[in-house]
């Protein structure tokens, strides 16, 4: 993720413009082509997503791609009127290509919860080296890693389950409309499942990775003997042996 990015403008661009347009725009703006009503609120998100992408040239933000093929599966789905069923699958499959993605990262060298350890700015990763002073404990710190991995895939796996269950409950059928109706309820629905699926995919993450990191931290102290002012960061000057972890 970018570091740089900003949370407030990420959430308008990616929901809020897109949901008020949907949603609104056949209210106050009945006369406007409901394609091009979708058109427009879709190009928010892929316009945003596509400059984070151009943007950062040596960390690409897997999860902003990710988001912006989303979006632009949607549009497509859209424009070629397919039955609700195909929205609920679209829907839950990011969750799950990311979650089979952060799995299988925990059964390589370079599982995903390493990455968090040795990126992110909290962790002391230079005390945290100093005292896997034994082969043991460095299996030990691979093992903590490989569980702490899975359990961060287990949260993508359950929102692709809610995302199935919520998308074919907001993309019912629309036989009995007319095109123009249809298309307008289709505008309605996929501003629905853009805002309740930030919340289904949002909020699990952030409760099971915060439970995780929690776990992570006090394994990876009775591991090293380290206190939790040793291992996180606090501001004040960490302690620097010359190594990283490995």
């Amino acid at each position: 993720m970018n570091k740089n990015e900003n949370p407030l403008v990420s959430i308008t661009f990616n929901i809020a413009l897109p949901v008020v347009i949907l949603n609104y725009s056949s209210r106050l703006f009945p006369d406007v082509n409901p394609i091009i009503t979708l058109c427009v609120a879709l190009s928010f998100p892929v316009v945003y997503g596509l400059t984070d992408y151009f943007k950062n040239n040596k960390h690409k933000n897997v999860l902003s791609i990710l988001g912006t093929i989303n979006i632009l599966l949607t549009g497509g789905f859209a424009l070629f009127t397919l039955e609700g069923v195909w929205f609920a699958v679209k829907e839950a499959a990011i969750p799950l290509l990311i979650g089979c993605w952060v799995l299988f990262s925990g059964f390589t060298d370079k599982p995903l919860m390493k990455w968090v350890v040795d990126k992110s700015s909290i962790f002391q990763t230079s005390d945290i080296a100093f005292r896997l002073d034994s082969q043991l404990k460095r299996q030990s710190y691979k093992a903590l890693l490989k569980r702490a991995t899975l359990y961060l895939s287990y949260c993508f796996f359950f929102s692709a389950v809610l995302n199935f269950i919520v998308g074919i409950k907001i993309f019912a059928q629309k036989s009995v409309l007319s095109d123009i109706e249809k298309q307008n309820l289709l505008n309605e629905q996929i501003a629905d499942m853009t805002w309740i699926s930030f919340l289904v995919i949002g909020l699990p993450l952030t409760v099971i990775s915060g439970w995780t990191l929690w776990w992570f931290i006090n394994r990876l102290r009775k591991l090293t003997g380290l206190s939790l002012e040793q291992i996180i960061f606090t501001g004040e000057k960490a302690s620097s042996n010359g190594k990283s972890v490995h």
